[in-house]
């Protein structure tokens, strides 16, 4: 048992901690665990929250605080 397998386990530990903050957060929104969250909202979410900053820049923000805001992410 090397540093490596610290390493990987502590990544597993933030990748769990992460899914279970967005699950949390989300919760008021959809009737989903966490398990459904991550089989079929991550990569609907990532897209939608990180194609309008590529393709649109600066000008993407607003749409991604308005997702963020209706999946209960952020209050501004």
């Amino acid at each position: 048992m090397g540093f490596s397998f610290l390493g990987k386990m502590s990544s597993g530990n933030k990748k769990k901690r992460l899914m279970y903050d967005i699950e949390r957060c989300m919760k008021n929104v959809i009737s989903a665990n966490k398990s459904e969250v991550a089989t079929d909202y991550m990569s609907l979410l990532r897209n939608r929250l990180v194609v309008p900053l590529i393709e649109e820049g600066q000008d993407g923000i607003d749409e991604v605080i308005e997702l963020m805001n209706d999946y209960g992410w952020c209050r501004i």
